[in-house]
């Protein structure tokens, strides 16, 4: 184990606890503290970098999949304790994974329980589980997302790839979550799908939500964002803003040590 240090910028920035060959297991948040300003209209924050940076484990990490080891993570200035995901939920924190498939939808089950299973509180259901309801909720907001679907009853498996996304998001939705983390949010959907995502991630921003874009795709996250941290082997390496963040320069950051090791 040891402390990792940006070399940009010397500070210490993430906890490499365990690591597998080259891969780190768990990360621990900034010791520095971790904290993420959002602007209005566009994303103010997104994470980049090649695959096995790091980026998606420290989504984990705050949503509680993974719980930090050391350091903090502030939400409204404010340290927040997550020993797990339904902390985070209960915080206001909202997390659309990487992998819908594996880690996102119950790919047998109803779309209007994918979409209220963690808000039967919300729904006033408490520990009766009211299908109507579930039905109501999941409607609701398969209209404002624009589902094509036969109905909240049709199995999430019956949906096309972009509309199980929108399904998910409609599951932030419903909790009006303060800060959604999307990761992936566009992977293996159509363009049309793209375009809706899109849409409703500026508007959620312009309503004041704090929204952490994960992407791969330079032209999404630079086109979404006026900021990218961009992070390699489990540290931030660097921030770009503004006309520095361009494709070159996250390409540069994200990529430095592989051609340094050349």
């Amino acid at each position: 184990t040891a402390i990792r240090r940006s070399q940009t910028t010397g500070e210490e920035m993430f906890f490499c606890a365990q690591r597998a060959g080259e891969h780190v297991v768990r990360l621990a948040i900034p010791t520095s503290r971790f904290y993420a300003p959002f602007r209005r209209a566009r994303l103010g924050l997104v994470l980049a970098g090649l695959v096995g940076a790091g980026r998606s484990e420290t989504a984990e990490a705050i949503f509680g999949v993974d719980p930090p080891i050391s350091g903090e993570v502030l939400l409204d200035g404010r340290p927040l304790q997550v020993g797990g995901p339904a902390d985070a939920i209960a915080a206001g924190i909202g997390y659309l994974t990487e992998d819908r498939a594996r880690t996102g939808l119950c790919a047998g089950l109803p779309c209007s329980w994918n979409v209220a299973l963690p808000y039967y509180d919300r729904l006033g259901m408490g520990h009766v589980v009211s299908p109507e309801r579930e039905r109501e909720a999941a409607a609701s907001l398969g209209a404002r997302m624009h589902l094509k679907w036969g109905g909240p009853d049709d199995p999430a498996s019956s949906l096309s790839g972009g509309n199980q996304q929108k399904l998910l998001v409609s599951r932030w939705l419903l909790a009006d979550s303060r800060l959604l983390i999307v990761d992936e949010p566009t992977r293996g959907i159509d363009v049309g799908a793209k375009a809706e995502i899109y849409a409703l991630l500026r508007e959620l921003a312009a309503a004041g939500k704090g929204i952490l874009l994960i992407s791969s795709e330079l032209p999404e996250l630079l086109g979404l964002s006026d900021r990218v941290i961009v992070m390699r082997g489990g540290c931030v390496v660097g921030e770009l803003a503004g006309d520095a963040a361009t494709p070159e320069a996250v390409m540069r950051l994200a990529a430095l040590e592989q051609e340094s090791s050349k």
